[in-house]
């Protein structure tokens, strides 16, 4: 009966002391996708400020000319008016401009390697007494990470003498150079 007792308390401290572990998981195959780029806005005037302006919600009403202001992307009607006084009396200028915001979409991710996110885009709003100007700019980002560079060409998985090898070959850009 003493060996059934002291074979049952050693068997519960083999059996406690036997700790089953997961493998680690291996990481998701494909990349996360890059994330678009951010929109920004700002107005200025050519000649003289115009007396009256409503920026549609574009930028805030209470906004600094020369000033860029982070949007969304969209349709936006801008509406300024300009005021002459002349001998005849006061002539008002109106005019309502409608302005498309947009952002550069970021790339899809991959088979593992993640997309790169979308370039800023800057927009510029030049209002004058008989018109406008309206155009925009791309600030593209820096491509300095080694990430951002390189695109996926190749990937080989072999094993030799029991050892897992993964090769993955990127393409890199053109270097410049300088002499």
């Amino acid at each position: 009966m003493k060996k059934i007792g002291i074979l049952s308390v050693i068997a519960i401290i083999v059996m406690q002391s036997c700790i089953i572990e997961a493998p680690a998981p291996e990481p998701a195959p494909y990349g996360r996708d890059g994330r678009d780029g951010r929109a920004f806005f700002k107005m200025n005037y050519g000649n003289f400020e115009p007396d009256y302006i409503e920026t549609g919600g574009v930028i805030p009403s209470n906004f600094y000319w020369n000033t860029y202001y982070r949007t969304n992307p969209g349709f936006y009607t801008v509406y300024y008016e300009y005021v002459e006084n002349t001998r005849r009396g006061r002539i008002v200028y109106p005019y309502e401009i409608e302005v498309e915001v947009f952002v550069m979409a970021g790339e899809p991710g991959g088979y593992r390697y993640d997309g790169k996110d979308g370039d800023d885009v800057y927009f510029e709003l030049i209002l004058f007494p008989d018109g406008f100007e309206y155009y925009h700019d791309i600030a593209y980002k820096s491509e300095s990470t080694e990430k951002q560079q390189r695109t996926q060409i190749g990937y080989n998985e072999s094993i030799v003498n029991n050892t897992k090898i993964v090769t993955t070959y990127y393409k890199l850009p053109p270097k410049n150079i300088e002499e």
